[in-house]
């Protein structure tokens, strides 16, 4: 028993990929989970798929860089399922564009989605969980281009950074309240939508380099995000963990 069973989760970016995942493995260790997704459709399979395993989950259709639209869905996930425990802040955009061609709005839509909702959803989390005097986890999903970046993702790399450093910014100040704030960096991870993409010529220089031989999987990701929400990562606030299979540790 490590606590998370006890929880309710919040995963944004939940109806696909590593935030799918992460969804399941919660529900997995027996926690409650809400789905927080922008593409309905995809949220709702995610749901439906969650219940039929027995898990009490719910679907919150949200733009999660909408503040407003953060709170309702937040309301709605605490009449349907309690007081949220734990927020995975997963959500994320990402597009390869060579510098001298991003558009200001591009640069705009990658800042909005893979930093400030991460602001949003964790100061409106931490908000409840400080109004109700309880403790809580904040996870949030950073990357390796969060500690280096790579051609064709400069909007990207700095949005990424920033969430490394908003995560310590964070855990210092919600640390008195109890709040413990991580976060984890994927390196390349093997998706539905990555796997493809990883197997292409231009990708080869880049699967080299990864010391353990292979892309991770977004079951290895959704572990570690288990074990910060567990009673286990009671002494972990303000880390920026790599799950990259070696890939940052050399030149």
């Amino acid at each position: 028993m490590t606590g998370v069973e006890t929880r309710t989760v919040a995963v944004t970016g939940a109806g696909q990929g590593i935030g799918r995942v992460i969804a399941e493995r919660f529900a997995t260790e027996g926690a409650a989970v809400a789905v927080l997704e922008l593409d309905e459709r995809a949220g709702q399979a995610a749901v439906d798929a969650l219940r039929a395993r027995g898990a009490r989950a719910c679907l919150q259709a949200v733009d999660v860089t909408d503040a407003g639209a953060v709170e309702r869905a937040l309301d709605a996930v605490q009449d349907e399922l309690g007081a949220i425990d734990v927020l995975v802040n997963n959500a994320a955009y990402e597009r390869y564009e060579p510098f001298l061609e991003i558009e200001l709005e591009s640069w705009r839509r990658h800042i909005d989605v893979d930093l400030t909702a991460v602001f949003v959803c964790a100061q409106a989390v931490a908000r409840r969980l400080v109004a109700a005097g309880r403790p809580g986890r904040i996870i949030n999903l950073a990357s390796i281009n969060s500690f280096a970046a790579e051609p064709g993702l400069a909007h990207y790399a700095a949005a990424k950074g920033g969430v490394a450093n908003l995560t310590r910014a964070m855990a210092l100040e919600l640390a008195a309240h109890r709040i413990l704030v991580n976060a984890v960096a994927p390196g390349p991870i093997a998706t539905e939508k990555t796997a493809p993409m990883f197997a292409q010529p231009e990708f080869a220089a880049s699967m080299a380099r990864i010391p353990l031989g292979r892309p991770g999987s977004a079951a290895e990701v959704a572990g570690l995000c288990v074990f910060l929400a567990s009673d286990d990562a009671s002494f972990m606030t303000g880390s920026v963990i790599p799950v990259d299979g070696g890939y940052l540790a050399g030149l």
